[in-house]
């Protein structure tokens, strides 16, 4: 079975008018969510010391998702706090990543480079401070999946894309012209499948220099938090170990991520798992004030 090593971020987000906080981030969602789909997947990032970090890491546990190659720092985890706007999480505040902010990473050590090199992917994203490394993932072996978000500049493209078998990009707010560009300008730095989500509009995935289309599933929406990532890891999993993919396999991964990302939703939260919690005065301020 191939394997996916999820690689960075953990966050938990904080809903202050639920009083409700839910784990999350991108790579740690991605290792849950290639779990949920029967993936063997394992997690490696940087948590606090704090109950966000506690929540984030009972969840690996609740999962039995591997993760002893985590590293640990004293301090607050990476979280954010959000409310919701006509079933859309809106972003009110955040700690920039907590302990983890301004860490970049490097693999040097033998033990977890071996383990690393375990896998046959490695999934990670813009908001884990990982470019730099990449080169240095690329060369123990897996291969390198990753999101781009909305980072997706030519200056940004260049640095990352050639080390990536495998991306996403956010691309919701651009006309469909633009977002057939930056596919083809990703693949030009050498990623072989690039994969554009554009929201209630679908995806669109370019392979081999053909574009494969999928409309979204129409469903009652709840919240539509880590529906990105459930897409994304629906996609990857429908792939995964498939040394020749055929473009019938991409539609069908297309289509599995649609139903992914509709399944998520229609919950509350990435996968639920929610803590309640007590606003603080400051909580209270930054949630009236965004009213």
């Amino acid at each position: 079975m191939a394997r996916i090593l999820g690689i960075g971020d953990n966050v938990v987000d904080c809903f202050l008018d639920r009083r409700i906080m839910y784990p999350g981030g991108q790579a740690m969602n991605i290792a849950v969510f290639s779990h949920m789909l029967g993936a063997d997947s394992a997690y490696l990032g940087i948590f606090g010391s704090d109950e966000k970090s506690a929540l984030n890491k009972s969840v690996l546990e609740h999962f039995g998702i591997e993760h002893g190659f985590c590293r640990y720092l004293k301090g607050d985890n990476a979280f954010a706090y959000v409310k919701t706007v006509d079933n859309e999480r809106t972003f009110l505040w955040s700690n920039k990543g907590g302990v983890a902010k301004g860490i970049e990473w490097h693999f040097d050590d033998e033990a977890e480079c071996r383990y690393i090199a375990s896998f046959d992917y490695v999934f990670s994203d813009q908001n884990s401070n990982i470019e730099a490394a990449l080169p240095e993932l690329m060369r123990l072996g897996p291969r390198i999946i990753f999101d781009f978000s909305r980072k997706f500049e030519t200056d940004y493209l260049r640095l990352c894309a050639p080390c990536c078998y495998m991306a996403f990009l956010s691309t919701e707010s651009l006309p469909e012209d633009e977002v057939i560009g930056k596919l083809k300008e990703t693949a030009s730095y050498g990623t072989e499948i690039a994969v554009a989500t554009r929201g209630v509009r679908g995806s669109i995935a370019l392979y081999r220099d053909n574009l494969y289309y999928q409309d979204s599933i129409p469903i009652d929406v709840k919240d539509t938090m880590g529906a990105g990532d459930s897409f994304e890891a629906g996609f990857i999993v429908s792939l995964m170990g498939s040394n020749s993919i055929t473009g019938k396999e991409i539609q069908e991964a297309l289509h599995r991520g649609a139903v992914m990302a509709s399944h998520t939703c229609a919950m509350e939260g990435s996968f639920g798992m929610g803590k309640s919690f007590v606003l603080t005065d400051e909580q209270e301020k930054i949630l009236r004030e965004s009213n």
